[in-house]
């Protein structure tokens, strides 16, 4: 019995790991064609309280994800554009495989209340923020062609 203990201790925290690498299986599929871009599309407010779309969305922001790892974040807000750029790399974490941004520069367009900003790939084409998590917008993307804006 005391065995068995020990061996279900030892599975269970082997399953709660941290898988991180940069460029796995999902960034690949994320920067199959390179670049892609991926647009704000929807924002809903914190516990659920009502969803924006387009122009009436508080912001209008989109992320470009480089196939070296990198990206970009632009946000237009109040008449004016702001970018922050830096690295991502996948991470899997309880079975959900989210992509974790590290910010080199513009961190206040950081949308999380973690050290890291975090976006869950809830689609083919669908990208969701993890800000909601801790009373931000739930924010939600889609994936465009990289030219459009």
């Amino acid at each position: 019995m005391k065995n068995f203990i020990i061996l279900m201790a030892l599975v269970a925290g082997l399953a709660s790991c941290t898988k991180e690498s940069p460029l796995s299986e999902t960034s690949k599929e994320l920067t199959a064609d390179s670049q892609q871009k991926w647009v704000l599309v929807k924002m809903t407010g914190s516990f659920g309280l009502g969803s924006t779309t387009g122009s009436e969305m508080q912001w209008q922001e989109y992320y470009v994800f480089n196939d070296d790892g990198t990206f970009l974040k632009s946000r237009v807000q109040d008449n004016s554009t702001k970018t922050a750029s830096g690295t991502y790399a996948s991470v899997t974490e309880s079975g959900q495989t989210f992509l974790e941004l590290t910010f080199t520069t513009g961190s206040e367009l950081m949308a999380s209340c973690y050290p890291k900003e975090r976006l869950w790939k809830n689609s083919v084409d669908g990208l969701q923020g993890t800000w909601g998590h801790c009373d931000g917008p739930t924010l939600e993307y889609v994936r465009t062609n990289v030219g459009s804006k």
